[in-house]
């Protein structure tokens, strides 16, 4: 593997990581901030707390896959099985988007 090779694996893994920190950002921190700044009822509270856990999970899931490309510098994949692992990745994140959506706007 060459040196250009392995910067690519870094900034792919990179860029994963800080999608990742995104969602912990928008979707963890922003509704706990909101929450604390003023007075919300109820409903609210269990939203908030939906989003929040919606975000560190999905946050979570992007620094894992971060994870899983570095370790492609040492042990190169085959690309059939990196693909079927990147359907996989989407497949949940559209699940656990369409998920929270829904929970957070059923009580409306």
């Amino acid at each position: 593997m060459t040196e250009g090779e392995k910067e690519q694996i870094k900034l792919r893994a990179v860029f994963h990581n800080g999608v990742g920190l995104a969602f912990v950002a928008v979707g963890g921190l922003a509704p706990t901030v909101a929450l604390m700044t003023k007075q919300v009822d109820r409903a609210t509270i269990y939203q908030g707390t939906l989003i929040f856990m919606g975000g560190l999970l999905v946050g979570w899931l992007f620094h894992m896959r971060a994870l899983f490309i570095l370790g492609e510098i040492d042990n190169p994949l085959d690309v059939e099985r990196v693909k079927r692992q990147n359907v996989l990745l989407t497949v949940v994140l559209v699940v656990l988007f369409g998920l929270f959506w829904y929970l957070t706007h059923s009580s409306n």
